[in-house]
């Protein structure tokens, strides 16, 4: 793996204090969206080899507009479009853009939203109290990451190990 970023940082400050109200993936629940997808990117269609690392779980909703880690928000993506293209970009959107055909649209749209809501019905959604919780502790921590890396710049140049300012 490559040098970590601080947005890269703040990502996992932010799954990690999420992911005590998330219900996590299951190694089983992985293998069920693969077998679904069969093997098969949600967005392109593109084959993915399941013993390669080319095959991402991808959140429908991103963490970042209110989506959770559920197997009803998680679909099989290539590492283009979960990697490269797709970032925070609405899934319906994307797999617009993906499609070359409003047919081929249409197939992987209710392909995919048949798989959402055949899952659906296991979901337990935290309160909105409880929620707003978390997206209130999940601020403070990325603000306090924040200014300690605001620090840490700011020593860096100071010793003349950095920019000037």
């Amino acid at each position: 793996m490559g040098k970590v970023t601080s947005s890269m940082a703040k990502n996992a400050i932010r799954r990690a204090l999420f992911a005590e109200i998330d219900q996590t993936l299951s190694s089983s629940g992985k293998k069920r969206i693969w077998q679904y997808f069969r093997d098969s990117c949600a967005y392109c269609g593109r084959r993915i080899d399941p013993s390669s690392r080319e095959g991402h779980m991808d959140h429908l909703e991103s963490h970042a507009t209110g989506g959770d880690s559920h197997i009803s928000n998680t679909v099989l993506a290539c590492r283009f479009c979960n990697g490269d293209e797709k970032r925070e970009t609405h899934w319906l959107g994307f797999l617009r853009a993906k499609c070359e055909n409003d047919q081929e649209f249409e197939a992987r749209r209710a392909h995919i939203e048949t798989w959402v809501s055949s899952n659906v019905t296991t979901r337990k959604v935290p309160s909105s109290e409880l929620r707003g919780t978390v997206e209130q502790q999940t601020a403070n921590a990325v603000t306090a990451f924040e200014k300690a890396l605001a620090c840490i710049r700011e020593a860096k140049r100071g010793a003349g190990l950095g920019p000037p300012g």
